[in-house]
């Protein structure tokens, strides 16, 4: 008996990412038989770190730096984007190439290496808990590690990398705002009222929160918990997602082995099929 591949089926999954990353989702949706629908939690601004990125790459001259890390393709294209700004792109590439650079995942990997960084380290597992082991692993004991990150984001890494002696300097470089859609807001409520929503991903504690603050003022969070508990299967990226999802009354139906979009919707589908 063949095994039939899992597939979205014509459901409609909502993708709480920032617009400029959505679409990107969307035609993984539609690959698969699905149809994307659009609600972003998230707007990304770049803070003003100039000072701070030449400061770093001060300390990179001076020999001063043994990690630099990178938790997000956002991180790597706002860094990227500051560094072309000073008029030192060119510089820091090549002093990059004589630390470990590290990449989350292979996305930010990716990212990194098509702006002409080389790549020393991507976790086997995308996530901070799966960079704080990789890293321990090759030794950080007296190391000077850089996170290049966004503000807020949680201390988990940092703590977790000074608890192993490493001497840990993050420098936020954008920060994470909730966007303002009434529109898209009213209307998503009330296609959830209509089932019409089949699921919703979330793919960090921030877009959890963000999604909760977007909603209060329009009805109770009893009733949004009751009508999404209702009518819409709930995936979380990650266990820091799931976590704050818990933390909101929500609990995940789906938390993919792989930390990645691909892999939540294989798992989503999978979940569908059982």
């Amino acid at each position: 008996m063949v095994q039939e591949a899992p597939d979205l089926k014509g459901r409609t999954i909502v993708i709480t990412r920032p617009p400029s990353q959505a679409e990107e989702t969307g035609r993984l949706i539609r690959r698969m038989g699905g149809r994307p629908y659009y609600l972003p939690t998230i707007k990304l601004r770049p803070l003003r770190a100039l000072t701070k990125i030449r400061n770093f790459i001060n300390a990179l001259e001076d020999g001063n730096v043994d990690y630099v890390v990178f938790m997000s393709v956002n991180g790597v294209k706002y860094f990227h984007d500051m560094t072309r700004k000073l008029g030192v792109a060119e510089k820091v590439k090549g002093a990059l190439g004589k630390v470990v650079v590290a990449a989350v995942g292979p996305k930010t990997a990716k990212a990194l290496e098509e702006r002409g960084y080389s790549v020393g380290l991507v976790p086997g597992e995308f996530s901070s808990e799966g960079m704080v082991k990789a890293l321990k692993s090759m030794g950080v004991n007296g190391k000077t590690v850089y996170v290049l990150r966004a503000k807020g984001a949680s201390p988990m890494l940092r703590d977790n990398l000074r608890e192993s002696g490493a001497v840990v300097k993050e420098i936020y470089i954008y920060e994470v705002l909730k966007p303002r859609g009434r529109r898209l807001e009213e209307k998503f409520l009330k296609d959830l009222y209509a089932g019409k929503i089949d699921a919703i991903i979330f793919s960090s504690s921030q877009s959890v929160k963000n999604f909760f603050r977007m909603f209060e003022s329009k009805l109770s969070k009893e009733e949004l918990l009751s009508l999404i508990k209702d009518r819409a299967a709930i995936v979380a990226i990650g266990p820091f997602t799931a976590k704050a999802l818990m933390d909101e009354g929500l609990e995940a139906d789906v938390t993919p082995s792989q930390y990645t979009f691909e892999g939540a919707l294989l798992a989503l589908a999978s979940f569908w099929m059982k």
